[in-house]
């Protein structure tokens, strides 16, 4: 709750934020690895987390320097994704965009007195929160 705040009255920490939450969305890429070569290597492939995408019938994970060893150790055909690719976005890589929409393109918008007003009725509630926990 502390960031939520902290966030809300200091714009500097909110972009920073969002600046680290996009850095790491788009410096990930994807492996696709066809479901015919994943079944030749599975007890190999299983530790780095693939799953089964269904429109392209092929598996995908994170490529990490260890999965990469892999691959080329095995001499694993695969392809290469950025994970850029909007439609292979998890539900919280997708809210983590739409935040980043709304601040900057809504919360900068707004009228400084009613962003101090939305940051003081933030400050409250958080405020009823504290004393009321145990």
């Amino acid at each position: 709750m502390f960031d939520v705040y902290e966030c809300a009255i200091d714009p500097a920490t909110l972009e920073k934020k969002i600046n680290e939450a996009e850095r790491r969305l788009t410096e990930t890429d994807s492996v696709l690895v066809s479901e015919e070569e994943y079944l030749k290597h599975p007890r190999e492939l299983e530790p780095f987390k693939f799953r089964l995408d269904e429109e392209s019938k092929s598996y995908v994970a994170s490529l990490t320097p260890g999965l990469a060893a892999v691959l080329k150790d095995k001499a694993i055909q695969w392809e290469a994704e950025n994970v850029g690719d909007a439609s292979r976005f998890t539900r919280k890589e997708r809210a983590a965009r739409s935040s980043q929409a709304l601040v900057q393109h809504d919360w900068r918008r707004i009228e400084p007195k009613l962003r101090t007003s939305i940051v003081e009725g933030i400050s409250v509630f958080l405020s009823l929160l504290t004393t009321t926990l145990p």
